[in-house]
């Protein structure tokens, strides 16, 4: 019984951990984003807020290909330190879904790349499809 009850809490314990998104597709995510980029990541510098929860990473990048452009390109971005956050790296690749506030996170699209894996190339070339429509 102890052995069960250990189990349901360390269950219920790691959900409330996990991030939730709405869920949305890639053509979805693509739709909403103001810019969609394929980047590599020069910088990372933390901006501590009054709160832990009010603290945020500014990420420097250099823009590796665009499949979707904005009037007003991004320099930089910014993401959260939160489980939705895509755990962004300097010197790693990633596919940012810019939305308006410049706030990236996996619940706007955003994931690290690998671009030499075949699912990192399938990946690609569907950003490259959806860029073309």
């Amino acid at each position: 019984m102890r052995i069960i009850l250990f189990l349901l809490l360390v269950f219920l314990s790691n959900s409330a951990l996990a991030c939730r998104c709405g869920g949305l597709s890639d053509e979805e995510y693509f739709y909403q984003a103001e810019e969609v980029l394929l980047v590599q990541v020069l910088a990372t510098e933390l901006i501590e807020g009054e709160k832990d929860s009010d603290s945020k990473v500014k990420v420097g990048f250099r823009v590796l290909e665009t499949f979707k452009k904005s009037d007003t390109p991004s320099k930089f971005v910014y993401t959260g330190l939160s489980n939705c956050s895509p755990h962004i790296r300097a010197g790693y690749k990633y596919v940012f879904y810019i939305p308006n506030n410049k706030v990236v996170s996996t619940c706007t699209g955003s994931y690290n790349i690998l671009t030499h894996t075949r699912y990192g190339k399938e990946k690609l070339a569907k950003l490259r499809e959806q860029e073309a429509i």
